[in-house]
């Protein structure tokens, strides 16, 4: 389906053998649904601050975006994950301060009369030495002599 070619007033008539007729138009409007261009987070390490983008390359207005991490939406005014519109297609995502806490998949949702489309980037944080925990594996060793 497309717009240029598709949309418009369509009719549609039904008559029996006993000569009544009858017929109803519409007109159909074809709406282009967003398109999200893709972004990454790139390595990370803790204590780096990282900024996305979530772009939307097509689809009819109005389009509303929002953010999601792990599937839940995230929380206006949360100083450690930071959403600012921009514009009316775009939204940028903000981490001020990286933390392990912060690892996940991160979605970008762009809605509009048409439907959803989604973008899902993983983040993941590459500790530091001062906040990461090192495990050691012990390991005994014995010898016996015989003499």
């Amino acid at each position: 389906v497309r717009r240029d070619t598709d949309s418009g007033d369509y009719t549609c008539t039904a008559s029996n053998k006993h000569g009544h007729e009858s017929s109803q138009t519409l007109n159909l409007q074809v709406l282009v649904p967003p398109a999200i261009r893709p972004f990454d987070f790139g390595k990370l390490r803790a204590q780096m601050r990282t900024t996305v983008t979530c772009d939307v390359q097509d689809g009819d207005p109005p389009i509303r975006l929002s953010w999601l991490s792990n599937g839940r939406p995230l929380s206006p005014g949360d100083p450690e994950l930071q959403v600012v519109q921009h514009g009316d297609f775009s939204s940028i995502l903000t981490i001020p301060v990286v933390l392990p806490r912060h690892s996940g998949n991160y979605t970008c949702l762009a809605v509009n009369a048409a439907r959803e489309a989604r973008f899902t980037a993983s983040l993941v944080v590459q500790g530091n030495v001062q906040s990461s925990w090192i495990q050691f594996r012990h390991r005994t060793c014995s010898s016996m002599h015989h003499m």
